[in-house]
């Protein structure tokens, strides 16, 4: 098995932690740094097509695992492993992480690699196929994420580590500005229409937004997807639901509907909606748009380790 790092090094802390595991590695390994987007998602197919087993390790932050994991659907000989380096990181709350040069050694120096594999979810829009690795959805997420990444702060606040305040400051300022829509959500059969809707979220994991635990129930390999929904609630109400997200409280509001499904289609009714996929940002919908969703079961391989592993 060949050792591959793909570093971002646009990502939060991803220059300092990539200098720090070039002067303990002791292995031999391959190196792309990205350029643009979907830099990532091309090289790791044409590692995939060379049918060569590879361990590709991310070094970034969520961009950069979503774009990953997409180049490495159905790759049987791709392993993927992650080295935290984002500002939000909610692939590391979920998903198995490197951080020390030795762990990454012990694990190459395995005969036969042990592995996980997980689940993608799958967001269709109009002809164009999307897949996701943590949450995908619509509305406010979508419209915080877009404020998020457009942010001429940004970089600032991953270097001093304090991105998640960015996050805080985004959703503030979303709050004053967001307008609400109504969708039908049709899933296993049954049709639901919702109304004055903040936002719909797709999770195939429990966190976004950096630690946020918006789908406390979601686990990445059991074949489903957790459909949260949160509508007509007022803006104040719904800075004390986004407060609570983060040790899963805001399930216990009226306001916040949770859903099981491996597939549904989601129809705008009224109103437009942002869209994006793993905080990657997709174009608005608007009214009759359907927008479905699906999950792909255990269609990638990660690192598994041993008992006697800490992370």
């Amino acid at each position: 098995m060949e050792l591959f790092f793909i570093v971002n090094p646009k990502a939060g802390k991803a220059k300092r932690i990539w200098r720090q595991l070039q002067r303990t590695l002791t292995v031999s390994y391959q190196v792309h740094n990205t350029r643009a987007e979907g830099d990532a998602t091309v090289i790791t197919k044409q590692l995939a097509q060379s049918n060569r087993p590879y361990l590709i390790i991310g070094v970034g932050g969520d961009g950069t695992m979503h774009e990953i994991v997409q180049g490495a659907l159905h790759a049987k000989n791709i392993i993927i492993g992650y080295v935290p380096a984002g500002s939000g990181n909610d692939f590391a709350r979920a998903f198995p992480t490197f951080h020390h040069a030795h762990e990454i050694e012990q694990f190459m120096q395995q005969v036969q690699p042990t592995i996980h594999t997980f689940d993608s979810g799958v967001m269709q829009v109009d002809d164009e196929v999307h897949c996701f690795v943590n949450n995908a959805g619509l509305g406010f997420d979508a419209y915080v994420a877009t404020l998020v990444n457009q942010s001429k702060w940004k970089r600032l606040f991953n270097h001093l580590r304090i991105g998640r305040f960015l996050y805080f400051f985004a959703v503030i300022r979303a709050l004053l500005h967001y307008k609400t829509f109504s969708a039908t959500i049709t899933s296993d059969g049954k049709t639901i229409h919702y109304k004055d809707i903040w936002f719909i979220a797709l999770c195939n994991q429990p966190y976004f937004g950096g630690g946020m635990k918006v789908a406390p129930q979601a686990v990445p390999h059991d074949g489903y997807l957790q459909v949260v929904v949160v509508n007509k609630v007022s803006r104040l109400k719904l800075l004390l639901v986004f407060s609570s997200v983060f040790i899963g409280w805001h399930t216990f509001f009226k306001e916040v509907s949770i859903m099981q499904a491996t597939t549904m289609a989601i129809t705008i009714t009224q109103g437009d909606a942002p869209a994006h996929v793993d905080g990657e940002k997709l174009a608005n919908q608007s009214v009759d748009a359907t927008i479905s969703g699906q999950i792909k079961p255990r269609c990638w391989q990660s690192v598994r380790f041993t008992a006697n592993h800490h992370i």
